[in-house]
């Protein structure tokens, strides 16, 4: 799901020490939403060469890649891909095939068709613990601080964390939103004004989790729009939510 830290994994993974002497290069590309096999191919192009493509062809711009990576151990980092259109896939990487055996391409994504797509070895990553949140608000909230803590603070700020429901991201932003004081009286503001009133938090998770609501199917869309009708923390009963929204999208 969105923000639960697939690419600061995969950047704490490529900085490592046993990772980095196993690749002569390693390189990442930001693929994003916006899939287009050429400027995609343009930006690997673009990684590997460190000068921007003057070229538009797909041919051309495969010789390049493969000119540099060609016999090379090489890992290859292409972050958040939603497209899931197999024959753009093989188009991407047949260069990329060139590249000495141990070679790699590590994907992040958030979409179940692209996991069947790219690879049999998938990684799912799992929500923070409450105490792991906590860890994380804290250290962005009290980076110069040490162990010792005012309890007050700590009591409220895993209250918080709790909020933040397992997303390292939502975690980091609460964590910002506590470092502006570190008054009590700030910290229990956080806490019982609803942390996402928070325009900086609100900003940073909502433009993740809007990629996500982009991906949605239009009945999906429909359904999300009329249960955002309903008051939060209302608790739905399954079968009249399906009834009702059903006959309310027929006037849609």
């Amino acid at each position: 799901m969105a923000g639960v830290g697939k690419t600061a994994l995969m950047q704490h993974v490529c900085g490592m020490e046993a990772v980095k002497s196993s690749f002569e290069l390693t390189h990442w590309i930001w693929v994003s939403q916006e899939f287009d096999v050429v400027s995609v191919t343009r930006k690997i192009v673009e990684a590997v060469t460190r000068s921007r493509p003057e070229c538009g062809e797909l041919s051309t711009l495969h010789e390049l890649i493969v000119e540099h990576l060609a016999g090379k151990r090489c890992l290859i980092v292409l972050d958040d891909v939603w497209d899931d259109n197999p024959s753009h896939w093989n188009s991407l990487t047949a260069p990329l095939s060139r590249c000495a055996p141990g070679s790699a391409v590590a994907v992040t994504m958030r979409s179940n068709k692209v996991t069947r797509m790219v690879s049999t070895k998938v990684y799912h990553l799992k929500c923070l613990s409450d105490e792991d949140c906590w860890r994380v608000c804290q250290r962005r909230a009290l980076p110069n601080s040490d162990a010792n803590v005012d309890q007050e603070l700590v009591e409220i700020g895993e209250k918080i964390a709790k909020k933040c429901q397992g997303l390292p991201l939502a975690a980091e932003a609460a964590g910002s939103a506590l470092g502006a004081s570190t008054s009590w009286k700030h910290w229990d503001e956080v806490l019982n004004n609803d942390l996402w009133a928070d325009n900086e938090v609100k900003n940073l998770v909502l433009e993740v989790l809007k990629v996500s609501y982009d991906h949605l199917s239009m009945p999906l869309k429909r359904s999300f729009a009329f249960c955002s009708l309903f008051p939060k923390g209302f608790v739905f009963d399954k079968d009249l939510l399906s009834h009702y929204g059903i006959y309310s999208f027929s006037y849609l």
